[in-house]
């Protein structure tokens, strides 16, 4: 059995040296869609006054209207956070996943060192996937229509409806859907194509 870990952010921006980090969504499910376990944390926008948030940031996320003051502080959630994913790992050794993976995980790895955590994605080693490249492969098989690989168009073109779009967990749970249907789609081509082959012999 594979497990994948997907995560989402919501950030103040696009610059991780620059801006903070919001919002972090983590949805851990087996190969078969099944959902195993969840991380969810909303960050103090009052923390980290070198950084900032983009109005336009802030509008997309609508973060102003659903957050609120967090009980604990920020380096109290990285610690946690930490917790939950060492033990996630040694659990089920999953492959991370996201959408755009390099985005979530270089803000996820800029806010666990600020607050005293360094190296987090060191944990999951080589073990990543993103969904915007297999959404390219997808594509170049033409099993996709669409050569434009956000998470909204991969999941209008998988028939995948996002629930509160623009919160890190909808979105990684729209993430690990788009890998399960996205992957299903392929090995049933693959396979075709296989049968097809062996039938010509």
């Amino acid at each position: 059995m594979e497990y994948f870990l997907a995560i989402d952010t919501e950030t103040g921006g696009l610059d991780a040296s620059q801006h903070k980090l919001l919002e972090i969504g983590a949805f851990l499910f087996d190969e078969n869609g099944k959902e195993l376990d969840k991380f969810h944390a909303f960050l103090s926008i009052y923390e980290e006054p070198e950084k900032s948030c983009t109005v336009t940031a802030l509008k997309i996320n609508n973060f102003l209207e659903r957050a609120h003051h967090p009980d604990r502080s920020n380096t109290e959630i990285a610690k946690i956070f930490a917790a939950w994913s060492i033990k996630v790992c040694n659990e089920y050794k999953p492959t991370l996943l996201g959408q755009n993976i390099s985005f979530d995980k270089t803000f996820i790895n800029t806010f666990m060192t600020t607050n005293g955590f360094p190296g987090w994605s060191d944990i999951f080693s080589y073990h990543m996937m993103d969904t915007c490249m297999l959404g390219r492969i997808l594509s170049k098989c033409g099993l996709l229509k669409t050569e434009r690989f956000s998470l909204k168009n991969l999941c209008d073109e998988l028939d995948i409806k996002i629930e509160g779009a623009h919160t890190a967990m909808a979105d990684a749970r729209a993430t690990a859907l788009v890998y399960i249907k996205g992957m299903r789609l392929l090995k049933s081509a693959v396979n075709g194509s296989r049968s097809a082959s062996e039938n010509k012999l």
